[in-house]
């Protein structure tokens, strides 16, 4: 898929957020779109949800951990780029 095609993606499991605000798999499914997009901090947030109405799935603490670990190698990236030398 494209970057387009997951803001459209995005788009559609908002709205199916805004129609029901419990709607845990549009939370689910809205934080795969957003880490395929780079947009961690959206994802962990989404994911978050997720867990706080799904507390026993194991795949999503697991994606969790997995947006937080990329979102800190994102930030490790910019640092370095940024001129930042252990």
């Amino acid at each position: 898929m494209n970057s387009n095609m997951y803001e459209l993606a995005i788009e559609d499991f908002s709205k199916a957020v805004e129609l029901d605000s419990s709607s845990s798999e549009a939370y689910f499914n809205r934080s795969i779109s957003y880490s395929c997009l780079n947009k961690y901090e959206r994802a962990i947030a989404d994911i978050s949800r997720y867990i706080e109405l799904n507390h026993g799935d194991a795949k999503a603490y697991y994606l969790r951990g997995k947006y937080s670990r990329d979102l800190s190698r994102s930030d490790f990236e910019r640092a370095k780029s940024l001129g930042y030398e252990e």
